[in-house]
């Protein structure tokens, strides 16, 4: 029986991939480190520092001295791109799917970024929530399942008792891993991975 919902933050809860995008590649630019959507495909679901050392890994362009700075100026790039981020951004379904279960269901947020409950609470939306869990919390970016875990454990529910929506590889892996069912929403690339496949969460039945 299904107690509890799950949801990834970045391409679930809100669209912020694009700003994550392009100011990955304004921030690696500045260093000559060539960026696609590939490559960024690739690093969903993993944490800031985490992405970077994937970025850079046998790549001498940039000393390991430059990488706090890389890693400031991507933060900053990114929220000076979402500061005019509003409750209107939230992804298709996410405000009715809320308003549908929040009696009859306990809802957390799993995220890898360090921004999830600082735009949440941007927007006014934080208290939709009964768990935020971001990597200021949980230091093991996906496909480490521990981030869900610590949801579910906060929400008081086992793994096998929720669903995890997520829209990227690392994030389905991940849930897959700590035992959960898992829908993967948006991004059909990976369904072959996930229990199943939606548009977006006005498609959940």
């Amino acid at each position: 029986m299904i107690k509890g919902f799950i949801f990834d933050f970045d391409g679930v809860i809100i669209d912020t991939n694009n700003y994550h995008f392009k100011s990955w590649k304004k921030s690696l630019s500045l260093f000559d480190i060539d960026f696609n959507e590939e490559i960024y495909n690739k690093i969903k679901g993993l944490s800031r520092k985490e992405s970077l050392d994937f970025l850079t890994h046998n790549n001498h362009k940039i000393k390991e001295s430059h990488k706090l700075k890389l890693l400031n100026n991507k933060n900053e790039f990114f929220l000076d791109l979402i500061k005019n981020f509003s409750s209107d951004d939230l992804m298709p379904g996410v405000r009715d799917f809320i308003y549908n279960f929040k009696k009859s269901h306990k809802i957390g947020v799993a995220s890898s970024s360090k921004n999830a409950k600082y735009i949440l609470k941007k927007i006014k939306c934080d208290h939709f929530f009964d768990v935020i869990i971001d990597s200021n919390i949980v230091k093991e970016s996906k496909p480490n399942p521990k981030v869900f875990l610590k949801c579910a454990d906060l929400l008081n529910l086992k793994p096998e008792h929720c669903i995890v929506f997520e829209d990227s590889k690392n994030g389905i892996l991940a849930a897959k891993r700590g035992g959960f069912l898992t829908y993967l929403v948006g991004n059909n690339e990976y369904k072959n991975l996930a229990d199943m496949f939606i548009k977006d969460l006005t498609y959940y039945k």
